[in-house]
């Protein structure tokens, strides 16, 4: 068992660190980030409850771009490799095909998961940011818009920008990780700072100065690209990124209309792709609403189940690969 695991743990480790490199990578994330960012200036009506279309933007492009992101990041660290033969380093040592290819899905599923980590922070800051009648005590009542934190969401990537580029000019540290990083460590500290002050930033540490009530669904398109990633991984040891990039997109399209498609053709329901309408569950939030209780777990085992039909079937698409 050791000398399986302690193989995968090394590739993932090794293309996590290749993957934050890229530029492409850094896009995406810095792109998501300022998409949510720019959610609350389009807040022109709030459905009934303020913040709901930041949430739910927020929850889109977490899924949206976060496909993106695995679809490069797989399509880089797999395809790319078997591609120009630098696979051949690694599967020329004791290291077997699917310990290969699951190392690879692990090291881009963590990217996937930072790129997730910078939008879902983003989001629970954009939700405080639309007006809200609020009581002021002894000064009255009023509306309330959030501007600081409105201000730091838009300021927060070309701050990272900033620190990577200053950084690699004066200590030569590696511009793109460097960014990664950068805005990974401010997106925690701005969203710490939000549950630790209220939206007149005074300090009154609370949950409900975030949206909470929103982790829960960010966790479900967290398994969603969980399960897209592998999707992804599986296609990449045989096709290159733009028609994985296709694939993908089509697999999302079709499992969040699974449950339309079923209905009016029965005998599809046979198919094994996976039902993305179990991990959207931005409607079940409306109104102050929760997810069922056990929903996360019995999520996860179906989220589990789907990642290994997809890697089983990428490891037998790899086996019969030529790598020569």
């Amino acid at each position: 068992m050791r000398r399986t695991i302690r193989p995968i743990l090394a590739i993932a480790s090794t293309t996590a660190r290749e993957l934050a490199g890229q530029p492409a990578i850094m896009l995406l994330v810095l792109a998501g980030m300022l998409l949510t960012a720019f959610v609350p200036l389009l807040h022109f009506h709030d459905f009934g409850e303020p913040g709901r279309i930041c949430r739910d933007g927020g929850l889109a492009y977490q899924l949206v771009i976060g496909t993106l992101v695995a679809v490069a990041s797989t399509a880089a660290s797999i395809h790319g490799e078997l591609a120009n033969g630098t696979a051949l380093a690694a599967l020329g040592k004791p290291v077997s095909r699917g310990a290969f290819l699951v190392g690879k899905w692990l090291g881009a599923f963590a990217v996937v998961a930072r790129f997730w980590f910078c939008v879902l922070a983003s989001s629970l800051v954009a939700w405080r940011v639309p007006q809200r009648f609020t009581d002021f005590g002894d000064e009255g009542m009023g509306y309330v818009v959030d501007s600081a934190a409105q201000c730091a969401l838009l300021l927060l990537p070309a701050a990272a920008l900033a620190v990577g580029g200053f950084l690699h000019n004066r200590l030569r540290r590696r511009f793109c990780p460097t960014v990664l990083a950068t805005a990974t460590w401010l997106s925690a500290a701005l969203l710490a700072a939000c549950v630790l002050f209220d939206r007149q930033w005074r300090l009154a540490p609370a949950a409900a100065n975030i949206d909470a009530a929103a982790v829960p669904a960010a966790l479900l398109v967290l398994f969603a690209l969980a399960a897209n990633s592998a999707f992804a991984a599986a296609l990449s040891t045989r096709l290159p990124a733009a028609p994985v990039l296709v694939a993908s997109l089509l697999l999302v399209a079709a499992g969040l209309s699974w449950d339309s498609i079923t209905a009016a053709a029965p005998p599809l329901a046979l198919l094994p792709v996976p039902n993305l309408q179990s991990f959207w569950m931005c409607d079940a939030l409306a109104g102050g609403g929760a997810l069922p209780r056990g929903y996360l777990p019995v999520a996860l085992a179906y989220t589990l189940a789907s990642v290994a039909v997809a890697l089983g079937a990428g490891i037998l698409l790899f086996r019969g690969r030529d790598l020569s």
